[in-house]
């Protein structure tokens, strides 16, 4: 969240967002006044809301990835069990 710097010597500025999956230049604005902003921070504080932040998305990203892994590790030893089984491997003479 951001107020425009041309925006600092209005009594309530516009806030602005610019999302994660956004360039860094791209900003929309997202309230009309800092007050109307303000008002839902502390609602959503009160209200015990969560919000999303880049720990929880890494966290989820991980569980992703340990499911990959274990997949993974799986096909593993999938593939060396049937290679231990193909004829003229030394393990089975």
């Amino acid at each position: 969240f951001a107020i425009l710097r041309e925006d600092l010597e209005l009594e309530d500025p516009p806030v602005y967002i610019n999302h994660e999956a956004n360039a860094i230049t791209e900003w929309e604005k997202m309230y009309e006044k800092l007050s109307d902003y303000l008002l839902e921070v502390v609602l959503n504080a009160l209200n015990c809301k969560d919000y999303e932040t880049a720990m929880e998305a890494l966290e989820e990203k991980m569980k992703v990835l340990e499911e990959e892994k274990k997949k993974a590790e799986h096909d593993i030893i999938r593939l060396e069990t049937e290679l231990g089984n193909k004829p003229g491997n030394k393990q089975n003479k």
